[in-house]
């Protein structure tokens, strides 16, 4: 198993209500003790001392992901350095998910079993595809015989 670097560094995203402001911040998780930093971007400024939060581990630090810190939900949209990067962009995967019209009815099902074996959605969106749409979708799968039976049934 690959140790955790002595710093993991991310830019993360909190909106103020109050001023109507999305501020940008950077979290630094040290894998030496799970303890964070937060300091704001824009004054180079310490926003919080480091200290160990309960509600930020290693396993929540994924692009993303919304986490918790002292009643701010912070969001971490990029990575602040390419050593974070190399260390966490090879545990994580993307995968695309096509749910086919006659399945909607179960989506909460599905993705409540995506949950379960572990996996999680990051982002979702429903489209209705058009027929030429479709097409290209499945352009490169023209000679497979599922494609063809496919076809044939509609």
């Amino acid at each position: 198993m690959q140790t955790v670097p002595d710093k993991l560094m991310f830019i993360v995203e909190w909106y103020e209500n109050q001023a109507d402001l999305v501020k940008k911040y950077l979290l630094i998780y040290y894998g030496i003790d799970g303890s964070c930093e937060v300091k704001d971007v824009i004054n180079n400024q310490r926003f919080l001392r480091r200290l160990k939060l309960e509600t930020v581990t290693l396993s929540q630090l994924y692009l993303g992901n919304v986490i918790n810190i002292y009643g701010r939900q912070m969001t971490l949209v990029e990575y602040s350095d390419s050593c974070t990067r190399q260390f966490l962009e090879p545990r994580s995967e993307r995968a695309f998910l096509l749910i086919k019209p006659h399945a909607v009815q179960c989506l909460g099902m599905i993705l409540r079993q995506l949950e379960n074996s572990g996996l999680r959605v990051l982002r979702a969106r429903m489209a209705r595809m058009t027929p030429d749409m479709v097409a290209k979708f499945y352009e490169h799968y023209k000679s497979e015989e599922f494609y063809l039976y496919a076809q044939i049934r509609t």
